[in-house]
């Protein structure tokens, strides 16, 4: 169909006119770029964005430099998020939580990987935090708290948005039994969640903290189940308990999507199709969300949709 703009089509010939040779002129800065791709590729070059690179040496400060640079940075965030996302799930768990202002974080990851990597940073963090709590208790009533923490408990009143048999699927994939995943604080779930919080040393009242709940979420994620990765990805990316990360979200997300989780492939692929986190793809975001159609995903169809119409 025909825009109609209630404009005189003779009025709009000047206009028509500039746009066309706007085009011709990128066409052929385009063209430029792509014959120095080919001459750096045949050079033998790997680096992301060798060929606008180029082009910025070649011609620098002119009006398509601007237009390569930006394209270069987007190539770089492209290649760190393909490289957050194939690394290893406790380097993934570090990341997520190595600027937390909270020790029970650490405690947790101590408690999962207890002869992990990041074991002496993970200690030292709980060293400082605790003494930094000691500082704060003695400060006067009513002092406020850190922006982190502040911040911490606004997002942790979201946490009643995750639904409840994602929390019943990460202690079956820690291996806590639940034999129906029904969405209910039933009887055999709250001995569940006792026998979980011995395990953690903590009061067994058959009912999760909200740090108990992140915990126990983190910790099915680094053994690889796909609900629990999707769901730290969903909440990394809408600020559930934590501040909003598009970034750490994707790591999330991506191993959950590998795993053929359609919930995951539908998150993920909005995030490539707004650019959040990375580069925008709209090809990438297809390919994900045909594939979670495929797996059944009514979510996925109706985003597809929009997408197609847009």
């Amino acid at each position: 169909s025909q825009l109609h703009l209630g404009v005189e089509d003779g009025h709009l010939a000047p206009v028509r006119q500039h746009f066309a040779a706007l085009v011709a002129d990128l066409d052929s800065a385009v063209a430029t770029i792509e014959a120095h791709g080919v001459s750096v590729r045949k050079a033998g070059l790997t680096l992301p964005g060798a060929g606008y690179q180029a082009f910025v040496r070649e011609f620098p400060g002119r009006y398509y430099s601007t237009l390569a640079e930006e394209r270069i940075t987007a190539l770089e965030m492209a290649a760190q998020a393909r490289a957050l996302e194939s690394a290893p799930l406790e380097d993934v768990y570090w990341i997520t939580i190595r600027g937390s202002a909270v020790p029970e974080d650490f405690e947790a990851y101590l408690r999962r990987f207890p002869d992990g990597i990041y074991a002496d940073l993970a200690e030292a963090r709980i060293s400082a935090l605790r003494r930094s709590e000691e500082v704060i208790g003695l400060l006067a009533d009513g002092q406020p708290g850190t922006d982190e923490l502040t911040l911490r408990r606004a997002a942790a009143a979201q946490l009643d948005r995750i639904p409840f048999n994602m929390v019943q699927y990460g202690l079956v994939a820690l291996g806590f039994n639940i034999n129906d995943v029904n969405g209910i604080l039933d009887t055999q779930t709250r001995g569940s969640i006792r026998s979980y919080q011995a395990s953690v040393e903590a009061p067994q009242t058959g009912r999760l903290t909200d740090q108990q709940t992140i915990d126990l979420l983190l910790a099915a994620a680094a053994v690889g189940d796909a609900y629990a990765q999707m769901t730290v990805g969903v909440m990394l990316a809408d600020g559930i308990f934590w501040q909003k990360n598009y970034n750490f979200a994707r790591m999330w997300l991506a191993r959950s999507a590998n795993q053929d989780n359609p919930h995951a492939m539908t998150n993920l692929a909005i995030l490539y199709r707004d650019g959040l986190g990375t580069a925008p793809d709209e090809e990438q975001a297809r390919i994900l969300l045909k594939r979670a159609i495929v797996l059944g995903s009514d979510d996925a169809q109706e985003v597809l949709r929009a997408l197609e119409l847009s």
